[in-house]
């Protein structure tokens, strides 16, 4: 008992090792992807929403893993809710406020945007993959930042490639961060974080550079 004790407070306290954990999600990911996606591991990353795109409502947001949204979860929506209706809250918010998305829920930038933040309390992993024909985002159940990964994987996302209108990199904010554009005029700003810049270049490479304008 106080060996099993142990080894779990020495994981606890071990640093996960980041690449080997990002493996295992991707390869969790392409595990579930539809049959003939034939995406390779080089084209899935993980990723997540940029801290400054609007919060969904929670109504709009799914269930991880078909589960409802137990006590726990509607408490942290419910606090997550008077956080930001609080006036004080608003004003130390201003000053950092920079646009982050463009389109409402129903867009594809808000489709996205919504699949990336399930009804969770502990927020489950996101890996975009980039199959021949389209992109999916694949939800995959564990803390990441810890190295817990799986057991369960879900398609959350997909879109064709030819609704990816533009990528714009915006390593000018913070490093591998980008806005993704979509046909219907709708964009989202995303962070991928566990790849370096080339690897996600050869993913999006006509992606424009911070300094050109939007299209």
């Amino acid at each position: 008992m106080q060996d099993r004790l142990w080894r779990a407070v020495k994981d606890w306290l071990t640093p996960a090792d980041a690449k080997e954990t990002a493996a295992k999600a991707k390869a969790l990911a392409l595990s579930v992807l539809p049959p003939g996606a034939g995406a390779e591991p080089a084209a899935a990353h993980l990723v997540q929403v940029d801290s400054q795109v609007p919060q969904p409502p929670a109504r709009l947001r799914p269930n991880a893993f078909d589960g409802s949204p137990g006590l726990l979860t509607r408490a942290g929506e419910v606090d997550d809710r008077l956080f930001r209706l609080n006036p004080v809250n608003a004003l130390v918010r201003g000053g950092k406020e920079r646009e982050a998305m463009r389109g409402d829920w129903e867009s594809v930038a808000g489709s996205l945007v919504r699949a990336l933040v399930p009804r969770r309390l502990e927020n489950p992993g996101h890996v975009l993959v980039a199959s021949a024909d389209a992109y999916h985002l694949v939800r995959v159940e564990g803390r990441i930042a810890r190295g817990e990964v799986g057991p369960r994987a879900e398609l959350a996302w997909s879109l064709p490639r030819t609704a990816l209108a533009w990528v714009r990199g915006r390593n000018d904010i913070k490093h591998n961060t980008h806005e993704l554009g979509f046909a219907d005029g709708s964009w989202a700003t995303v962070l991928f974080t566990s790849d370096g810049s080339h690897a996600v270049g050869r993913t999006f490479p006509q992606r424009l550079p911070y300094s050109a304008p939007r299209p």
